[in-house]
Protein backbone atom coordinates (compact mmCIF):
# COMPACT_ATOMS: atom_id res chain seq x y z
CA UNK A 1 0.00 0.00 0.00
CA UNK A 2 0.93 3.51 -0.65
CA UNK A 3 1.09 5.16 2.64
CA UNK A 4 1.74 8.21 1.33
CA UNK A 5 2.52 9.75 -2.27
CA UNK A 6 5.32 8.17 -3.83
CA UNK A 7 6.02 6.21 -0.70
CA UNK A 8 4.98 2.57 -1.15
CA UNK A 9 5.05 -0.36 1.77
CA UNK A 10 5.78 -3.64 0.93
CA UNK A 11 5.47 -6.44 3.54
CA UNK A 12 7.91 -9.83 3.53
CA UNK A 13 7.13 -12.97 5.81
CA UNK A 14 10.36 -13.21 7.94
CA UNK A 15 11.48 -15.98 10.72
CA UNK A 16 14.03 -15.84 13.25
CA UNK A 17 17.13 -13.56 12.49
CA UNK A 18 16.24 -13.34 8.58
CA UNK A 19 16.15 -9.79 7.56
CA UNK A 20 15.61 -7.40 4.60
CA UNK A 21 18.87 -6.83 3.14
CA UNK A 22 18.00 -4.62 -0.16
CA UNK A 23 14.91 -4.21 -2.43
CA UNK A 24 15.21 -3.17 -5.89
CA UNK A 25 12.72 -1.56 -7.91
CA UNK A 26 11.72 -0.87 -11.50
CA UNK A 27 8.87 1.18 -12.73
CA UNK A 28 7.16 1.77 -15.96
CA UNK A 29 3.66 2.81 -17.10
CA UNK A 30 2.33 -0.15 -16.18
CA UNK A 31 3.74 -1.81 -13.48
CA UNK A 32 6.04 -1.26 -10.11
CA UNK A 33 8.38 -4.47 -9.83
CA UNK A 34 9.45 -5.12 -6.21
CA UNK A 35 12.76 -7.14 -5.42
CA UNK A 36 13.55 -7.78 -2.01
CA UNK A 37 16.47 -9.70 -0.72
CA UNK A 38 16.63 -11.90 2.33
CA UNK A 39 19.62 -12.59 4.24
CA UNK A 40 19.54 -16.09 6.04
CA UNK A 41 21.44 -17.67 9.12
CA UNK A 42 23.62 -20.50 8.08
CA UNK A 43 22.37 -22.23 10.90
CA UNK A 44 18.86 -22.19 10.00
CA UNK A 45 15.74 -19.84 11.07
CA UNK A 46 13.68 -20.74 13.88
CA UNK A 47 11.28 -19.01 15.20
CA UNK A 48 7.28 -18.08 14.03
CA UNK A 49 6.82 -16.57 11.25
CA UNK A 50 6.16 -12.45 10.91
CA UNK A 51 5.01 -10.43 8.60
CA UNK A 52 7.46 -7.09 8.36
CA UNK A 53 7.06 -3.79 6.58
CA UNK A 54 9.41 -1.76 4.73
CA UNK A 55 9.01 0.92 2.66
CA UNK A 56 10.35 1.75 -0.89
CA UNK A 57 10.11 5.23 -2.80
CA UNK A 58 8.51 5.58 -6.31
CA UNK A 59 9.39 8.21 -9.06
CA UNK A 60 5.65 9.12 -9.23
CA UNK A 61 3.00 7.95 -7.51
CA UNK A 62 1.39 4.32 -7.56
CA UNK A 63 -1.63 5.50 -9.00
CA UNK A 64 -3.58 2.29 -10.96
CA UNK A 65 -0.01 0.58 -11.45
CA UNK A 66 0.29 -3.20 -11.02
CA UNK A 67 2.80 -4.17 -7.69
CA UNK A 68 4.46 -7.38 -9.21
CA UNK A 69 6.96 -9.49 -7.18
CA UNK A 70 10.26 -9.51 -8.54
CA UNK A 71 11.16 -13.39 -7.68
CA UNK A 72 7.97 -15.11 -9.08
CA UNK A 73 6.52 -12.84 -11.33
CA UNK A 74 3.30 -12.62 -9.79
CA UNK A 75 0.83 -9.55 -8.81
CA UNK A 76 1.26 -8.11 -5.26
CA UNK A 77 -2.15 -8.05 -4.13
CA UNK A 78 -3.06 -4.27 -2.75
CA UNK A 79 -3.95 -4.69 1.09
CA UNK A 80 -4.72 -1.90 3.01
CA UNK A 81 -3.34 -1.66 6.67
CA UNK A 82 -5.90 0.70 7.85
CA UNK A 83 -8.66 -1.85 7.01
CA UNK A 84 -7.16 -4.66 9.64
CA UNK A 85 -6.45 -1.88 12.14
CA UNK A 86 -9.97 -0.99 11.75
CA UNK A 87 -11.47 -3.99 11.72
CA UNK A 88 -9.19 -5.64 14.58
CA UNK A 89 -10.93 -2.92 16.57
CA UNK A 90 -14.30 -2.81 15.22
CA UNK A 91 -13.92 -6.79 16.59
CA UNK A 92 -12.46 -5.78 20.36
CA UNK A 93 -14.69 -2.85 20.70
CA UNK A 94 -17.67 -5.70 20.25
CA UNK A 95 -16.55 -8.01 23.22
CA UNK A 96 -16.15 -4.29 25.51
CA UNK A 97 -19.30 -3.94 27.89
CA UNK A 98 -20.82 -0.85 27.27
CA UNK A 99 -20.40 1.90 29.93
CA UNK A 100 -23.10 2.98 31.91
CA UNK A 101 -23.76 6.91 30.72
Amino acid sequence: MEREERRLQVRFVLAGDQHIDDIVVAEDENTVVVLGTVCVSVFGDEGEPVECPAHVWLRRPLGERTVIDGFNGEPIPYESVWTHIQRRLDEEWAHEPMADV
